[in-house]
């Protein structure tokens, strides 16, 4: 399959929290090759994934977030805001109970650093849901930064909030899920890098605006006869997928 047909696969899944099966009948494939295509994409995304998610240390770098942080909330001394959130899996076949949470699902508790700029610094995603996120802290490299290596000079701000769980759960083995969420975290920074992520009033009214859209296109079909009807979904599913394939191929031809 080209290229741009596999990361709009990807693509699809990564921000669908979903199943595989919606991401193939998208863009005309079938569920074993949209797998395949996630497997592919992941794994090469994650080859590049520290190319995006650094925690810098450098003097300058601090002194530029504990002044942001400062001006944002008027806390000194900082230098990224923490937080868990329990990504929703499959029940794994050796030990499940472990990735029992407290909301009596199943999943894996990654801890997350952001900066002022909404970049993940840090990210750890390899313990089961059931352990507390104070306990994932102590096992992560974060203490380190902060005491025995002195390299870090200030704070990490955060609660003992419960995040929510995902519209559906991840079907993949536990390493694959881990990789996944790495992805997930270095495309959200590279949009942020690139200047093309989108403020939340903006993805309110794109949201709004697809949805009238669709309900435009629906309201049009019911005047329509079947077999019309099915020939002009079927064109604009396919002008649809072209226009992203070319976006993607656009896109990722920097990377």
């Amino acid at each position: 399959m080209p290229v741009a047909l596999k990361v709009t696969a990807a693509l699809k899944f990564y921000t669908s929290a979903s199943f595989q099966r919606p991401t193939g009948d998208l863009c005309g494939v079938t569920q074993s090759a949209v797998h395949c295509c996630i497997r592919e994409v992941t794994d090469a995304l994650f080859q590049r994934a520290v190319d995006y998610i650094r925690f810098t240390m450098d003097p300058g770098n601090q002194a530029e977030r504990a002044t942001s942080f400062c001006s944002i909330v008027g806390f000194p001394q900082v230098q990224g805001v923490i937080d868990c959130t329990h990504v929703a899996i499959k029940a794994p076949a050796g030990r499940p109970a472990e990735y029992v949470n407290r909301k009596f699902f199943h999943s894996t508790n990654v801890q997350l650093v952001c900066d002022h700029r909404k970049r993940f610094m840090q990210i750890c995603a390899r313990f089961p849901g059931s352990c507390h996120d104070t306990f994932i802290l102590c096992q992560s490299q974060l203490p380190l930064l902060f005491t025995e290596m002195a390299q870090m000079e200030g704070w990490l701000l955060g609660d003992n909030g419960f995040l929510h769980r995902s519209g559906g759960a991840l079907q993949y083995r536990l390493e694959s899920v881990a990789r996944i969420v790495a992805v997930c975290c270095a495309l959200h920074n590279y949009t942020v890098n690139s200047g093309e992520a989108l403020q939340d009033e903006e993805r309110h009214e794109q949201d709004s605006s697809s949805d009238n859209d669709d309900a435009e296109i629906l309201q049009q079909g019911r005047h329509m006869g079947g077999r019309r009807t099915s020939r002009h979904c079927m064109q604009a599913k396919q002008r649809a997928k072209d226009a992203r394939q070319r976006l993607i191929a656009q896109r990722f031809s920097t990377l």
